[in-house]
C-alpha cells in the first residue's frame, strides 16, 4: 500500500480512532483537521487520503485537490436478481403508483429524503412534497432481513467482511461477496464498500455501496481495510 497521510475530523469517534491507529501501525502519519474548508498544513504534493463524513470529506477533497472513488448507488436496479434476489428498479418520482406499495424507496441523489420502507403512496408523498415529480428514486421489493454485513473491497477482492447486525455465516457472506466483487470489477471503482443482507430462504443478497472514504467499520478489522481507504482518494 503506498503510505499517504490520512486526513480525518478533529473531532473523533471510535471507529475513526480505529482506523487511524491501524494507519499509523502500517507507517502511515494521521492529521486530524479542525477547519476543514482550508488546506490544511500539508507539502503541496504530498500524497494524502481523506476518511470521514460526507461534507468533511467532499469539502476537503476540492480544497486539496484530489478526487474521491464514489460507487453508482444505481447500480443495484441493473444487477441481476442472483445478486439482488429481489425486484429493483429506478423510477421518477412522479411514476410510482399505489400498487408500488409497500415498497423500499431510495432518492438516487443522496440524503433527498429518507430512505425506507413505505406503507404507502401517500406516506411517500408526506416525505417528498418538497421535490419534483422527476427526481429519480430507486423502488425495492422488501425482503426479510434476519443478518447484514459490510464488506470492503479493492481491486475487486474482499479485504474484510463483518456481520453486523443479526447472525450470519460470515464465511457464506465473504464469499457471495467475494464473487459479487470479481465479477462486477469493471462496473465499480478500485475501492468500495458494499453491504449485504441475509433471509434463511434466499441467503445472502446485495442491499447497497457505500464510499471507502466514508463508510463506517462496523466490525471491520481496520488494519484489513486501510488500503481500500487510501485507494478511495485519487490523485486530482
Amino acid at each position: 500500500m503506498e503510505m499517504k497521510t490520512l486526513l480525518i475530523p478533529l473531532k473523533s469517534d471510535t471507529e475513526r480512532a480505529a482506523v487511524a491507529q491501524a494507519w499509523e501501525r502500517a507507517g502511515g502519519k494521521v492529521l486530524r483537521v479542525d477547519r476543514f474548508w482550508e488546506r490544511p498544513e500539508i507539502a503541496a504534493q504530498a500524497p494524502v487520503a481523506i476518511y470521514g463524513n460526507d461534507t468533511f470529506a467532499l469539502v476537503l477533497a476540492q480544497v486539496v485537490g484530489v478526487d474521491l472513488a464514489t460507487p453508482d448507488d444505481a447500480l443495484i436496479t441493473r444487477l441481476a436478481e442472483v445478486w439482488t434476489r429481489r425486484r429493483v428498479v429506478q423510477l421518477l418520482l412522479g411514476e410510482l403508483a399505489v400498487t408500488h406499495f409497500p415498497c423500499f424507496v431510495k432518492p438516487v441523489i443522496p440524503k433527498q429524503f429518507k430512505a425506507q420502507v413505505y406503507a404507502s403512496l401517500a406516506d411517500l408523498e408526506g416525505e417528498t412534497c418538497d421535490l419534483a415529480p422527476t427526481e429519480a428514486v430507486m423502488v425495492s421489493e422488501i425482503l426479510g432481513l434476519e443478518a447484514e454485513a459490510r464488506a470492503f473491497v479493492l481491486d475487486g477482492a474482499v479485504q474484510a467482511v463483518a456481520v453486523y447486525e443479526g447472525l450470519g455465516d460470515v464465511g457464506a457472506v465473504f464469499e457471495f461477496l467475494g464473487s459479487f466483487a470479481k465479477e462486477h470489477l469493471a462496473a465499480l471503482p478500485s475501492a468500495y464498500v458494499v453491504d449485504a443482507g441475509y433471509d434463511a430462504q434466499l441467503g445472502w443478497w446485495v442491499m447497497e455501496f457505500n464510499s471507502a472514504w466514508g463508510a463506517g467499520l462496523n466490525g471491520c478489522d481496520p488494519d484489513k481495510v486501510v488500503a481500500c481507504i487510501a485507494a478511495a482518494t485519487m490523485s486530482g
